[in-house]
């Protein structure tokens, strides 16, 4: 047998329990109409295949995107302004057979874009293999350089860090060749 009070305190909590749920609901709708995105699920990995294809997957990156460069060449200078997260990275790899070629320049810049890995790939030719300014938290792993100048793997010329933040996060280990 119900009381007469019980079936309305019932269907008040019913409602408050929805009208929580609506304001919820609203706060996540308000969020996405301001500019806020939802982090992606799960990245998912970018096959690349030509130049082209290149700078459109390097002014797309976004965190935990990687990049794969398909063995081939890549001609151009290449510039990076996306910047990954410290909990979700953004990583460009390839086998040294994906070359990065440069007539002039620099082979590949960050410009900018903090935590990303630069892994496998050879860059070859112009004056700078790869330059980093203003960012952070970048790793050049196993990355062959041969530049003009001196023909350095991963140092002097070879790979450049100009006006990075306080000098730090960048690692860099000489590939093959």
């Amino acid at each position: 047998m119900h009381s007469p009070g019980r079936a309305p305190t019932r269907l008040r909590s019913l409602l408050t329990a929805v009208a929580a749920g609506l304001i919820a609901t609203g706060g996540l709708v308000a969020a996405g109409m301001t500019g806020r995105e939802a982090p992606a699920a799960t990245a998912v990995p970018i096959s690349v295949h030509d130049t082209d294809g290149l700078r459109e997957a390097l002014a797309g990156a976004r965190p935990g995107d990687t990049i794969r460069l398909a063995d081939g060449w890549y001609h151009g200078s290449f510039e990076i302004t996306a910047s990954g997260t410290s909990g979700s990275r953004i990583t460009l790899t390839g086998s040294s057979k994906a070359v990065l070629t440069a007539s002039g320049g620099y082979g590949l810049r960050l410009n900018g874009a903090s935590y990303w890995t630069v892994r496998g790939i050879t860059v070859r030719g112009g004056k700078e293999g790869i330059r980093i300014d203003g960012a952070h938290s970048v790793t050049v792993d196993s990355v062959s350089v041969s530049v003009r100048r001196h023909g350095h793997v991963c140092g002097a010329m070879g790979m450049r860090k100009a006006r990075s933040p306080g000098g730090a996060g960048l690692t860099c280990s000489a590939g093959a060749g």
